[in-house]
């Protein structure tokens, strides 16, 4: 059996790694910046992944990456879809996961899959980045706030503005138009989050909802947004634990890669 394996997951705002050993347990993770150099991005992460694992690069018997920029990873020996990626992390995670839907810097992404992890059906968003991680950076800098504030920020609303607009630049658009019309920050930024989750939502319904449905993503760091999640989704919803969430479609190439080596590619 494969004795170490790391999984890069290339994604448009950031880059993930984690680092796993035979026994399917993670021994280190590291997040970077995808920036405009994805490839110096994934061996950053992939450096520090494996400082932190304390090991060396040859210690990895492969590397499987993942992601809208896998193909440019030069490290990888294979590359597999984010969905598929996404499908084995969740099933690591939670074993009787059936869906799982996934918040992005810039996609959200929506799947079902069988009892063997075979996935389906699926949706993701359109080039659109409405709902995405990156819309709610975008409000939050409009407000004048550091993602680190947006959750405070938004628990003090008590009237959520509604965004109507499914368009990012549009949205971006509206919500300026409310702050000259005097709403408050908070109740942007909490409607804000809700015009996320619900567009979320959206693309869950058009993949098909099987239970238990794992939630995934960078979006879930706001615990304002994790909640109204849960909230909306009720019973068998499953959360990772907060260091895990952004890492799910990392886990899942590091997962393939440690039961088919390199042999295989999805």
């Amino acid at each position: 059996m494969t004795r170490f394996a790391a999984g890069i997951d290339l994604g448009a705002a950031c880059t993930k790694a984690v680092v796993i050993d035979g026994d399917y347990r993670v021994l280190a993770s590291s997040l970077e910046k995808t920036g405009f150099q994805p490839d110096r991005a994934a061996a950053r992460c992939l450096a520090g992944a494996l400082e932190a694992a304390g090991l060396a690069q040859d210690d990895l018997s492969v590397v499987v990456s993942t992601g809208f920029a896998r193909h440019l990873a030069s490290m990888r020996h294979r590359a597999v879809t984010e969905l598929t990626a996404a499908t084995h992390g969740a099933r690591l995670l939670f074993p009787a996961a059936g869906s799982v839907l996934d918040l992005g810097g810039q996609t959200i992404k929506a799947c079902r899959f069988d009892e063997r992890g075979r996935i389906l059906a699926f949706r993701l968003n359109e080039k659109c980045a409405s709902g995405t991680g990156a819309f709610l950076e975008r409000t939050a800098r409009i407000m004048g706030v550091g993602l680190d504030q947006v959750d405070a920020l938004a628990r003090q609303s008590l009237h959520p503005a509604p965004i109507s607009s499914i368009c990012a630049v549009f949205a971006e658009s509206e919500i300026i138009s409310q702050l000259m019309q005097a709403v408050l920050p908070q109740d942007i930024m909490q409607g804000a989050l809700i015009a996320c989750v619900e567009r979320a939502l959206q693309i869950l319904r058009q993949a098909g909802r099987q239970d238990e449905l794992v939630l995934a993503g960078g979006v879930l760091h706001f615990a304002t947004a994790a909640e109204l999640l849960q909230q909306k989704l009720g019973s068998q919803v499953r959360l990772p634990a907060d260091g895990m969430r952004q890492f799910v479609a990392a886990l899942g190439a590091a997962l393939i890669g440690i039961r088919f080596g390199n042999e295989i590619s999805f």
